[in-house]
């Protein structure tokens, strides 16, 4: 008989979304303000930025739903997982508008992707083990993510407030 592995298929789900949700899509926020000052950006120009992400995040949700897509799901979500990861570190090297509204865009589309291809194995293996409850866990990954986004990101501004930082 198989040992029940319900648990650890959510809280692999908890991961994947608080990587490309709760990290990939929401660092932006609390690491906005740094970034305005630093780069000399308007507000409209953030927006403008944040704009792109959710219209990366639109258009991820409507392609995640093709039919390519759902005969692949393990797939596309290894390789929006990858995609998220590498447009979110990518942020730290440009510092113009049109690099980064691209960079948010692709991070839209990735998330998209994982929200869609992550709930569906995991929700639907879930179901199938009769442990459907524990889809709270998986959904607890963007809460996660984001709280692990603002800590982090407080920790590295931390220095740069306190004047310990490089600059």
């Amino acid at each position: 008989m198989q040992p029940d592995r319900s648990v650890a298929l959510a809280c692999g789900g908890l991961v994947a979304m608080a990587a490309a949700l709760g990290i990939g899509r929401f660092v932006y926020t609390p690491i906005l303000p740094a970034m305005l000052g630093a780069l000399g950006w308007s507000k409209s120009d953030a927006g403008l930025i944040a704009s792109a992400n959710l219209l990366g995040y639109f258009v991820g949700a409507l392609l995640a739903g093709r039919p390519l897509v759902a005969a692949q799901p393990r797939f596309w979500l290894m390789t929006a997982l990858a995609t998220s990861a590498a447009s979110t570190a990518a942020m730290a090297v440009p510092s113009d508008i049109a690099s980064f509204i691209a960079l948010r865009f692709v991070g839209g589309i990735a998330s998209a992707f994982v929200i869609v291809c992550a709930s569906t194995l995991v929700l639907e293996r879930l179901a199938l083990s009769g442990r459907g409850s524990l889809s709270a866990i998986h959904f607890a990954g963007v809460g996660s993510g984001i709280m692990i986004s603002a800590i982090a990101v407080s920790a590295i501004l931390r220095p740069a407030r306190t004047g310990e930082a490089f600059g």
